[in-house]
């Protein structure tokens, strides 16, 4: 999409864009990364209103990193005095950032690492509600640097405007892991 300094350094300025999906409106959100370290200076996030313009929803422009936080901000103990009324929960989707889906397949984008040396690691994943077949076997013999799995949604490529010109970064598969039969590239 283009790039910025920011207090002396230079970033990329990274966009995705979703659609409308049921009662979420859609959206966009900007990213800007520094193409040296991986690092951000800051996220914004649109929501797409009724009558289609764009309002600003949220803006991120300070994250410490490697700082300790002390067990007790996480502790999942009720205060002195209180008693939970409800069973603790864990979260479904874990680090699911994106949805897309079509009917009855669906495409999640998990978490994006943009590495020092240009390169950009996506975790995904893609299933299709209405099967109920097993992915394992279409990860089963994948090599790293190596074609992708054949998924629902297939993913070959991650394009990027950089100072006006179009960079595409060709896919290859990484690592993949499963969850509770859910698999993720």
């Amino acid at each position: 999409m283009g790039h910025e300094e920011i207090d002396g350094k230079k970033y990329d300025i990274w966009e995705v864009v979703r659609g409308r999906q049921g009662y979420i409106p859609a959206s966009k959100m900007r990213s800007w990364l520094s193409p040296e370290t991986g690092e951000f200076a800051k996220v914004t996030i649109w929501m797409q209103q009724r009558n289609g313009t764009w309002q600003k929803s949220s803006e991120i422009d300070s994250v410490r990193r490697n700082i300790d936080i002390p067990d007790e901000i996480f502790s999942a103990a009720p205060p002195r005095g209180y008693r939970p009324q409800r069973p603790m929960f864990t979260p479904a989707n874990g680090l699911t950032k994106g949805r897309s889906s079509v009917l009855s397949i669906s495409f999640d984008t998990h978490i994006i690492f943009a590495m020092s040396d240009g390169s950009i690691i996506v975790c995904w994943s893609s299933d299709d509600k209405e099967s109920g077949a097993s992915q394992a076997g279409l990860f089963k013999d994948l090599k790293m640097g190596g074609p992708l799995p054949k998924l629902p949604f297939e993913v070959c490529a991650l394009k990027a405007i950089y100072k006006g010109q179009e960079i595409m970064y060709d896919g290859y598969h990484l690592a993949q892991t499963e969850k509770k039969g859910k698999f993720y590239e």
